[in-house]
C-alpha cells in the first residue's frame, strides 16, 4: 500500500532538519478540495504526518511548503509522501512518494509524529462525500 506499492526510487534531494520541502502540483483536478497529508517514513512502512490539511486541499493553492522538523534524525534514505482523499466523486485514496536523504548529525534525536490516516481502501474506513 505505501507509495502505491512502488519500489524505492533514486534519491531525489538532500534536506537538513528545519529545511522547507516544496510540494508543487500541476493541473490538479481538485474534486472540490479534500483532505491531504504530507508525511515522512524512515522504513517505507510507518509514516508520520508533517502537516494535515482538512477539506481545503488544492482549493487555495497548488504549492505547499512543508517544514522538515528540527528533530528529524539523519538518514541515507527516507521517504517523503503526499496523500489525498478527495472531497467529491468516487471515494479514492491517492499517495505519491519521493526518496530523499536527510543530512545532519542529530543521531540522538527521535521523531515523534501523528500516524498517517488511510481511508477509502479495502480494510480501512470509508470517508463519505
Amino acid at each position: 500500500m505505501p507509495c502505491r506499492g512502488s519500489d524505492p526510487g533514486p534519491i531525489e534531494a538532500l534536506y537538513l532538519p528545519g529545511d522547507i520541502i516544496k510540494f508543487r502540483f500541476f493541473n490538479q483536478t481538485s474534486h472540490n478540495g479534500g483532505h491531504c497529508q504530507f508525511s515522512i517514513s524512515y522504513d517505507n512502512q510507518k509514516f508520520g504526518v508533517l502537516k494535515t490539511i482538512i477539506r481545503n486541499c488544492f482549493l487555495d493553492t497548488l504549492t505547499y511548503n512543508i517544514k522538515l522538523p528540527e528533530s528529524a534524525p539523519p538518514s541515507d534514505r527516507a521517504t517523503i509522501a503526499w496523500s489525498w482523499i478527495n472531497a467529491t466523486g468516487t471515494r479514492e485514496y491517492y499517495m505519491n512518494c519521493v526518496d530523499i536523504t536527510i543530512g545532519g548529525n542529530n543521531t540522538r534525536s527521535r521523531l515523534i509524529l501523528p500516524e498517517l490516516f488511510i481511508g477509502n481502501l479495502p480494510g480501512f474506513v470509508k470517508i463519505p462525500e
